[in-house]
């Protein structure tokens, strides 16, 4: 969670696959790697839904998530 919160207080990122999770501050890097799998958008940015449907899936009874048509990113809180 800590690192979704340091994500989304950026103006953005980008891929560096020195760091633990292939992500940097900066928006320098767009081409090595996909967007961060929380930024369901694909703008290199995480937006306050984003953030808080990640809050969402942690709070969840399993803390997991699974595929499920019909929601705006595709997927659905609780496992199977």
């Amino acid at each position: 969670m800590l690192r979704i919160i340091q994500l989304y207080n950026l103006e953005g990122f980008g891929c560096d696959d020195s760091t633990e999770d292939g992500y940097r501050p900066d928006g320098s890097d767009l081409l090595s790697c996909l967007p961060h799998s929380a930024d369901f958008e694909h703008d290199w940015r995480l937006a306050l839904n984003e953030l808080l449907r990640i809050i969402q899936f942690y709070n969840s009874e399993s803390s997991a998530y699974h595929v499920s048509d019909g929601t705006e990113d595709g997927f659905a809180p609780g496992g199977f």
